[in-house]
């Protein structure tokens, strides 16, 4: 009967969702919560709210590798404070390469768009950061989209931002408040 419930759900939320993706008067913050669910239901990796997010690096953010793993012109519009940029196609030899010896006691943070693609490093990259000494992962619910709008820091090489690069048109969407205009991102196609 579970499984029969939870089929059903997740039916009405893909509806909800093609239609809060096609059709742009109905996108909502509601619509990206529905991501959330979906990413929590498909990925086996602990999430952490922005609300969460926000405590830990504003007081123990020395025990925390923050990894953005979006486009690299998404990372230049705007990311969260101290976040590195690495490839979704990280592998786990070539993290532990990179990464490995700030590892120990420390927990790692990923985060994307929505946290769709950081889920899927994440749960690839989970048993390369336990080998190598680190506290455990987790993923930032709603990615940098919730990040933003609930208004945490963003940073770009210049200081303090307050955009988000929108993936595409139909991605950026399901951003949760207002997101300025950048004239350096043109032509988003909706793909």
């Amino acid at each position: 009967m579970v499984a029969r419930t939870e089929k059903g759900q997740l039916g009405r939320f893909v509806l909800m969702l093609v239609s809060a993706l096609l059709l742009p008067s109905v996108a909502t913050a509601d619509a990206l919560g529905g991501i959330e669910w979906l990413v929590d239901k498909r990925f086996d990796v602990p999430e952490i709210t922005v609300e969460e997010a926000q405590a830990i690096l504003s007081d123990d953010a020395g025990n925390w590798l923050v990894v953005d793993v979006r486009e690299p012109e998404e990372y230049a519009v705007s990311h969260l404070p101290g976040a590195i940029r690495i490839s979704l196609d990280t592998d786990r030899e070539t993290f532990t390469q990179q990464f490995g010896g700030a590892l120990a006691g420390k927990h790692v943070l990923f985060y994307c768009s929505v946290g769709q693609r950081s889920s899927k490093l994440a749960a690839r990259l989970q048993d390369a950061v336990r080998d190598a000494g680190g506290a455990g992962i987790a993923n930032l619910r709603g990615g940098i989209f919730r990040w933003h709008g609930e208004h945490g820091t963003l940073v770009n090489a210049e200081g303090s931002v307050d955009r988000v690069h929108p993936y595409n048109a139909v991605w950026g969407r399901l951003m949760p408040r207002e997101n300025p205009p950048d004239p350096k991102i043109e032509n988003l196609e909706d793909t």
